[in-house]
């Protein structure tokens, strides 16, 4: 007999996991770039302004990735809690 289980989602922690590596890759080439001779950021008011959006767009990220880590986790309780494991 086949198992019709559907397949499980990863764990949240996966996920989470997934979006830090990948947070920390585009926060590595913007200081890549920067330290490839790029004028520092104080000097050109532009670059500076689009780093500091993009580093909070990345706090921003982090905190909703948090959020959803947390309904997926208490998500995971209840049913964990409803099939009796």
């Amino acid at each position: 007999m086949a198992d019709d289980a559907p397949p499980s989602a990863p764990p949240p922690e996966d996920a989470r996991n997934r979006i830090e590596r990948a947070l920390a890759r585009l926060e590595a080439a913007i200081d890549g770039k920067l330290a490839e001779g790029a004028k520092p950021a104080g000097a050109d008011p532009e670059i500076a302004e689009k780093l500091a959006a993009a580093h909070r767009e990345i706090a921003g990220l982090k905190d909703r990735n948090r959020q959803v880590s947390d309904k997926l986790d208490k998500a995971i309780g209840r049913m964990k809690s409803v099939l009796g494991e």
